[in-house]
């Protein structure tokens, strides 16, 4: 999958630290704090949105409920739209723009409402201050159509709104709103639910350490028929034993890769995959291991190819790389994983009818834009076990987590990756 990357942004090292520990953030996405409040969230949201030019981004922590009956502690919620109920002017009826008619940006154009992609239908309320009262709690859900209550998700909303970034809002309950004990909060269940997803894009090799929760879906994995992540180099790096190493993370199938190929290099350190060879061609490390476009631009940042990470697989093994996969969770009912298989399969078949709006929507998410790149990571990566894992596909993910157990990424008493 080609792609810039997603952006996860979490308020608080608590949120942070709980999230990472479930494995929420197992995958591609660059996950970083956004601070505490609406302001130090749309300030380091801007930030980060500038620097990393995601393709969306994601807000994700806790939150409390104004009506405990349809969002009970413990359950997560995406809300459709954000408000903020803060900005204006004083009014009889409370504090609201309704009171004050000025737009907080004219363009693109922003009162105190904002939507969010992929939503559930819910409301969320962003305020400066937390309700501290059950009261106050009811005060402000009876001006607005909120079901939540948080203290970053409109300043979030507004800096990706202005930088024209898809945005979505993920909210744990962790708490009624104006409830101020916080031994009656739920917060380990909130984050739980929050960092918790039925269906997944993710490495094989996560694949493999999570096998006991997650099934393959037949379609829409990228197998790669003597090709792969790539290990290259600048023109002054050392020998690979003494070299310091980008990898694009601990649990992707290119880390499996390199450690199959070098079982104890000098020194690792896993970067956003985007960052590799900007880092490698400025002289900040030595080697790297490149996936998705990466493979086709590396020489002209003048770097130089180690080894094919992915022929060498095939060399070594007689069997196609298996990379990625789209994995649903184990306890989802049959019939939607059957149904959602389909849809891939259907959405597949339209993209190869389709190639001119297929590529144009690539190139909308892709990080290298040139026509004759993203043609040729298609064209590589897109086949027919895309379409269908087949036989092939369940022998390659076989023989994947044969060696994943020999290298030690993957527990030998761990269960078997199965395909739906």
């Amino acid at each position: 999958m080609t792609g810039r990357p997603l952006l996860i942004l979490v308020p608080t090292s608590l949120e942070l630290g709980a999230l990472a520990e479930g494995g929420a953030f197992e995958g591609r996405a660059i996950v970083r704090l956004c601070g505490f409040g609406p302001v130090a969230a749309a300030a380091e949201t801007a930030r980060l949105v500038a620097l990393y030019s995601p393709s969306r981004a994601l807000l994700c922590g806790i939150a409390g409920s104004y009506d405990p009956a349809r969002a009970p502690a413990g359950v997560a919620l995406r809300p459709s739209r954000v408000l903020c109920r803060d900005v204006g002017a004083l009014a009889a009826d409370g504090l609201g723009v309704d009171a004050l008619p000025l737009p907080q940006l004219e363009e693109p154009r922003v009162h105190d409402s904002l939507e969010l992609v992929d939503g559930d239908g819910s409301v969320l309320c962003t305020v400066h201050a937390a309700s501290g009262t059950a009261a106050q709690a009811r005060a402000r859900a009876s001006t607005s159509a909120a079901l939540l209550e948080d203290m970053e998700g409109f300043g979030f909303a507004l800096a990706c709104r202005a930088a024209g970034t898809p945005a979505s809002i993920v909210r744990g309950v962790s708490n009624s709103a104006g409830e101020r004990d916080k031994t009656r909060w739920r917060v380990a269940e909130a984050l739980a639910a929050a960092g918790r997803y039925d269906l997944a894009k993710t490495s094989f090799l996560a694949a493999l350490q999570r096998a006991g929760e997650f099934v393959v879906l037949r379609s829409g994995s990228a197998l790669g028929f003597g090709v792969g992540p790539v290990l290259v180099a600048n023109a002054a790096a050392p020998a690979i034993e003494r070299a310091h190493v980008l990898l694009p993370g601990a649990n992707t199938t290119a880390n499996l890769l390199f450690r199959l190929h070098c079982p104890q290099p000098a020194r690792v350190e896993h970067v956003v995959f985007s960052d590799i060879l900007p880092r490698l061609a400025a002289g900040g490390a030595d080697m790297g291991v490149c996936i998705h476009e990466g493979r086709f631009v590396y020489p002209r940042l003048g770097l130089r190819l180690v080894v094919d990470l992915g022929a060498r697989w095939e060399e070594t093994t007689a069997s196609p790389l298996p990379l990625g996969g789209i994995v649903a969770r184990r306890t989802l009912d049959p019939q939607a994983v059957a149904e959602v298989d389909a849809a891939l399969a259907r959405s597949l078949a339209w993209a190869r009818d389709h190639e001119h709006e297929a590529l144009e929507l690539c190139r909308r998410h892709a990080q290298e834009l040139e026509e004759s790149v993203l043609r040729a990571h298609i064209e590589l990566y897109v086949n027919e076990r895309t379409h269908d894992l087949g036989d092939v596909g369940r022998r390659a993910l076989g023989e994947l987590g044969r060696r994943a157990r020999q290298a030690g990424l993957v527990a030998h008493d761990a269960a078997e990756l199965l395909v739906r």
